[in-house]
């Protein structure tokens, strides 16, 4: 039997006509393709699964990490059916579609799927760059409808400019739409369901106009504003060696904290959960039970529950996740 070790993750990449230069130039993500949308870093969802880079389970994918170590999602998961959350990298060169994601109970009974709530940290932000995230008021169905047909949606939604450093929560059933210049690390569902309700009209590779789901988005959009308590409000506190930590959200579906480390910090992995660590700053090691390795800006490695102790050194910044 392997020992649990910090597993470095080789991720999935997906392209599509909104991605740009900014993961290969600036995150260090390597692919052949010219752009690149979105960059998988943590996923175990079905052909597309992120891929260990280091150690004894090197090549294997996180789905057939999950099975060798089979409490390494921790009692939080061992309930679910499916591995639970999914990590991205997202450079939007162009506005995203204006788009809503189903909550569990549609998303179950109707595509064999979780629903998809998602968390935005941003992590780079071009001037006057920010997200289309919920209605500026209360709207009927007919308005919706409407809004959709005529191409003025995005005028009946809230805009909200975000700079680094900010964070959003995306509730299930909330029509939104990331906006040209944002980059951001995505903690989600493991869901792939995305309900399409605009696109500029714009056309795929194959030529043609991009899929609409607008039955589909009508059953399942909330037709309100967002959410005040949305919108993190990230307050550090400091350890004793002059680390900031911050809780950036905490709900039913996962946890994200936002470490700053001046030098190093001691993490201890018990069994309740798994954990991932990004890193969005930085470089250094990771070491746990005289297991080290190496990180720089862009890594994502996957910590199974139970590893025990973890001691990052090296001034960086970095997104921890769990359930």
């Amino acid at each position: 039997m392997i020992n649990k070790y910090p597993v470095k993750m080789i991720p999935y990449f997906a392209d599509y006509i909104w991605g740009g230069i900014k993961l290969k130039e600036k995150w260090g993500k390597k692919t052949d393709t010219d752009t690149l949308a979105e960059s998988w870093e943590l996923s175990a969802f079905k052909d597309k699964n992120s891929v260990a880079a280091n150690g004894e389970l090197k090549g294997k994918t996180l789905s057939e990490i999950i099975n060798y170590w089979q409490d390494s999602v921790g009692e939080k998961g061992k309930d679910y059916p499916f591995f639970p959350l999914l990590i991205k990298f997202i450079d939007a060169s162009s506005n995203l579609s204006v788009q809503v994601h189903p909550d569990n109970e549609y998303a179950l009974k109707n595509e064999n799927q979780f629903g998809k709530a998602e968390m935005w940290y941003v992590v780079d932000a071009e001037k006057g760059s920010g997200i289309y995230c919920g209605f500026k008021k209360e709207i009927s169905a007919k308005e919706f409808k409407d809004s959709i047909q005529s191409g003025e949606i995005e005028n009946l939604l809230e805009f909200m400019p975000l700079k680094k450093g900010q964070a959003v929560f995306i509730p299930p059933k909330t029509v939104h739409a990331i906006g040209k210049g944002m980059t951001i690390v995505e903690i989600q569902q493991n869901s792939n369901l995305t309900y399409r309700i605009y696109d500029y009209k714009r056309k795929g590779k194959d030529g043609k106009e991009r899929e609409l789901h607008i039955d589909k988005a009508l059953a399942v959009s909330n037709l309100s504003p967002l959410p005040k308590n949305c919108i993190s409000k990230n307050e550090a506190i400091s350890d004793l060696c002059g680390n900031k930590i911050s809780t950036v959200f905490t709900n039913e579906y996962f946890t994200v904290e936002m470490f700053e480390i001046v030098n190093e910090k001691e993490i201890f992995i018990n069994n309740e959960t798994f954990y991932a660590i990004t890193f969005i700053e930085g470089e250094g090691t990771l070491t746990s039970e005289g297991y080290e390795t190496d990180f720089i800006k862009g890594d994502t490695f996957f910590l199974p529950a139970g590893l025990g102790e973890l001691k990052i050194k090296g001034k960086c910044e970095f997104l921890l996740s769990s359930l």
